[in-house]
């Protein structure tokens, strides 16, 4: 399960690197804009049996007898109070709503696909979620009540820039 889904650029990295598995990947995202650009790339992929698309609000739409091996997550990060002082490239070209979380920490979205994620996890499922600059030890602390082995992956100019984790 691939929650804002976007562009659809990880789920369909996902349908490519495991091409030769039998895998099937819902990708979720409440803009409709979104889910046409995703279209658009699945299709020039030739992705359409591997990645399936669906508009859900995070888990709104995912049905209680849906389970997932892993869920992914590029959630909106950004606190609000920073959108002026994104690069101009970055504001001018992402919706708000791609990017912006409307609390203090910009954890707000992380705190909702935590809690409810281990209601769509099979067993011995995985939470994999972006994370924003200085976000990974309050990401970290949310996650410890319903998930082990967190691990915290570094981008290549050494941010905590992935927190992942199974579920207990």
């Amino acid at each position: 399960l691939d929650i804002g889904l976007g562009s659809g650029c990880i789920s369909c990295a996902l349908a490519k690197k495991l091409k030769d598995k039998d895998i099937e990947i819902l990708g979720v995202d409440i803009s409709l804009e979104a889910l046409e650009i995703a279209i658009e790339n699945i299709n020039k992929l030739d992705l359409v049996r591997k990645v399936i698309i669906r508009k859900s609000n995070l888990f709104s739409k995912i049905r209680d007898i849906e389970k997932f091996d892993l869920i992914v997550s590029n959630p909106p990060y950004i606190p609000i109070k920073e959108e002026n002082n994104l690069q101009k490239e970055v504001r001018d070209f992402e919706p708000k709503e791609a990017l912006f979380a409307n609390d203090e920490d910009g954890i707000e979205f992380y705190e909702k696909i935590i809690a409810t994620s281990p209601n769509f996890l099979k067993k011995d499922g995985f939470l994999a979620v972006e994370l924003g600059v200085g976000q990974y030890k309050k990401v970290q602390k949310l996650m410890e009540k319903n998930f082990e082995n967190i691990e915290i992956i570094k981008d290549l100019a050494g941010i905590e820039r992935v927190i992942t984790g199974k579920i207990k």
